[in-house]
């Protein structure tokens, strides 16, 4: 066994051979899942995400840790959902057109769930005038869950799996499809950040990204939102068939009286008219990247507070040299009492 008379240098080195243990702890053993409620907002947090839920829309907010706050915050809202014409894909705004429907401006209900397992939040949208209900159901999972007919996964605790969920809408004759306008942005605005497509080697051929990538994480991607290229149609309980859901930006083409701004990504989600009066059911996700961090928030806090405790035994000692008798116990007992 290693022996020093000198406490501080002890204590030094018992926290350089902790560091590592602790990180790892963290990391592998994060504290779960913890939410709270206020007037307008329903917030989640894990070790590694916070994610804020608007109330009123389906409008979610995400950043880096659990805190209170962020200099990088990242946005996925769904504005409208509209009827579409022409052929299979949404190729101009002048396509857009029949049943239509603001997001933000109706009466959502919110429902949370919460076992062992999961956090569950539905927000529902009911009494649109062509009878439809519109929900988010939203999930963020204790252990890594298979998305059903891919080969991902969502993450635990760095990622939200919502399903976007269509009840009995009654579709325009010679409708098309369904378009939802959605806009993606960061809305801090601290520094540079780039939102881009994900690749085919990023998503495979099942589903497809917009990820955030940060100057102030040396430009690595930190943050994503990300669906699958299928959604699924049932009668009841049962399963019809899947259809192909695509994306739309037409960024240069949509009209002025849309609710953008320059840093913001206006995008569609579209998908084919696939019958009256069944339930369409698509597997979107917002999430962080963890392996770009190099210390978890929990982790960096801990090292951080002992290392604080380090230099403030150092100066206290510093300080207190001219005291003849005062033995390490004694010493010892000042820093931690």
């Amino acid at each position: 066994m290693i022996k020093c008379k000198n406490p501080v240098i002890s204590l030094a080195i018992m926290v350089v051979i902790l560091i590592p243990s602790i990180a790892v702890f963290v990391d592998a053993n994060p504290e779960g899942i913890s939410f709270n409620e206020d007037l307008n907002d329903i917030i989640i947090t894990t070790d590694f995400i916070t994610i804020k839920i608007a109330k009123i829309c389906p409008h979610f907010i995400w950043w880096v840790g659990n805190q209170s706050s962020s200099n990088e915050m990242y946005n996925v809202k769904f504005i409208s959902v509209k009827e579409f014409f022409g052929d299979d894909v949404l190729d101009s705004p002048l396509e857009l057109g029949g049943i239509s429907y603001d997001l933000d401006s109706n009466d959502w209900s919110h429902q949370i769930t919460m076992n062992e397992a999961s956090l569950t939040i539905e927000l529902t949208l009911t009494g649109l005038a062509n009878g439809a209900e519109i929900q988010f159901i939203l999930n963020i999972f204790n252990e890594n869950q298979v998305i059903p007919g891919t080969d991902h996964e969502v993450d635990a605790l760095t990622e939200m799996k919502f399903d976007i969920v269509i009840n009995d809408w009654e579709f325009t004759e010679n409708a098309s499809g369904l378009a939802f306008l959605t806009n993606v942005f960061e809305s801090q605005q601290d520094h540079e950040m780039n939102i881009r497509d994900g690749t085919q080697n990023e998503n495979g051929n099942t589903s497809q990204s917009m990820q955030f990538e940060s100057e102030e994480y040396n430009n690595n991607k930190i943050a994503f939102f990300e669906w699958t290229n299928f959604a699924s149609i049932y009668d009841g309980l049962d399963l019809v068939n899947n259809i192909s859901v695509s994306k739309a930006s037409l960024l240069g083409d949509l009209p002025v009286t849309l609710p953008i701004e320059l840093d913001i990504i206006p995008l569609y989600l579209t998908y084919p008219n696939y019958g009256n009066s069944l339930k369409m059911v698509h597997d979107p996700s917002i999430g962080v990247y963890p392996e770009n961090f190099s210390l978890t928030f929990p982790a960096i806090s801990i090292v951080s507070g002992i290392i604080t405790l380090i230099i403030i035994g150092i100066l206290y000692r510093k300080r207190n040299r001219s005291f003849k008798g005062r033995n390490n116990r004694t010493f010892l007992n000042h820093i931690f009492f």
